[in-house]
């Protein structure tokens, strides 16, 4: 007897088409990208208290949707390509953004929803924003979804001595046995897929994603994170008062507008240009200090724009500093990227700090090539 055809999982299906599913991942986290941006710039400009807080819950809101498009469209078995950022953050904002996002699930559930937060875990530290949202998000989410009455409460507390951080999901559940406690990250069947791309972000973070849970006792989610204190770098630092020259290499009119605004807000000067064979002609008609391009263009991807920008190196006898500026950020792409001939990578959105050491250590480069070349004259 032939035996019935299965349903292909969410994992299959979009293994079975990683182009297409790249393209999507894109072509979504593209838009989202310039909501992010859009409410970072105004954020950014002076507001009264009330729409500060409205902002602030509509960012949070946008990050993690960003990180439910992530989620979806990222199989688990990909999780390994995922590009972990390094920046500051506000550890304490963080976590009031990410409860704030759930207090309206809670409150039809009349459930209590809280945080609590150790006095001496540092405001500023550095790691992942994004994904540690993406986490905390999902194991909230899976607290309240089988918590029919009590509390869930968020935990971060300090490992004395050290820079870790550890966080726990406490809910009031009515728990589950070891077996499922055992299955409820390892599933592979699309159902669950929350928790499962949880673990593989928190590993790929250095911690471990653990579930304790007793029947009637409700249960924990918890994990480890070295997030080091970084008080006094929430704002970039200028190294020097050089001005760059920037091209720009964007097709879509709000990431433009974004990174324009950025980088002018940074006091560089910026040319903006759509195409890649538009960003040939301007490489090929002057010397930019940073070339910023995005990896999907109309009529070139970043891959060929960056070999053909190396060719015009090599005949006119100089480099020219490429980044890539992609929303499709994963450690594959990088690779390539890298291996095509960039010098740099960002993911979108980029922050303001992130652009602002970047394009400073691309302007240091060019000072010390100066500098040896006269000495060499």
């Amino acid at each position: 007897m032939t035996k019935p055809k299965m349903p292909p999982t969410m994992n299959a299906t979009m293994t079975s088409q990683p182009n297409e599913v790249a393209a999507l991942r894109h072509e979504l986290r593209t838009p989202l990208s310039g909501m992010l941006g859009l409410l970072a710039i105004l954020m950014d400009t002076p507001l009264n208290p009330n729409q500060t807080q409205l902002l602030m819950s509509l960012q949070s809101a946008s990050q993690h949707l960003a990180a439910m498009v992530d989620e979806v469209l990222s199989p688990s078995s990909s999780l390994e390509q995922t590009v972990v950022t390094r920046v500051s953050f506000d550890l304490p904002q963080l976590v009031e953004e990410v409860v704030t996002l759930f207090a309206a699930q809670a409150a039809e559930k009349a459930i209590e929803l809280r945080s609590e937060a150790d006095s001496r875990c540092a405001r500023l530290v550095w790691g992942d924003p994004i994904r540690l949202r993406q986490v905390l998000g999902n194991l909230l989410s899976n607290a309240l979804k089988f918590t029919a009455r009590g509390s869930v409460v968020l935990r971060v507390k300090t490992l004395i001595g050290t820079p870790k951080v550890r966080f726990e999901v406490v809910d009031t559940g009515s728990g589950i046995d070891e077996q499922a406690v055992r299955l409820l990250t390892q599933r592979a069947d699309g159902s669950g897929i929350g928790l499962v791309i949880s673990r593989g972000i928190v590993e790929r973070l250095g911690g471990r994603l653990v579930f304790t849970s007793r029947i009637g006792r409700g249960t924990t989610g918890s994990f480890t994170l070295e997030l080091p204190s970084a008080e006094g770098a929430n704002r970039p630092v200028r190294n020097h008062d050089s001005v760059a020259r920037i091209l720009l290499v964007e097709d879509d009119a709000i990431s433009q507008q974004i990174v324009r605004q950025i980088l002018e807000r940074l006091g560089h000067e910026v040319a903006v240009v759509e195409t890649g064979s538009a960003a040939l002609h301007e490489c090929r008609r002057q010397y930019f200090d940073v070339v910023l391009l995005d990896g999907h263009l109309p009529d070139m991807d970043g891959l060929e724009v960056v070999r053909a920008i190396r060719a015009n190196d090599l005949a006119q006898q100089r480099h020219q500093p490429v980044v890539g500026l992609t929303a499709t950020a994963t450690a594959l792409d990088r690779a390539r990227s890298l291996a095509a001939g960039m010098d740099g990578y960002l993911g979108k959105p980029a922050t303001m700090a992130e652009l602002a050491s970047t394009i400073d250590l691309f302007l240091n480069i060019t000072t010390v090539r100066q500098h040896a070349a006269r000495s060499a004259g």
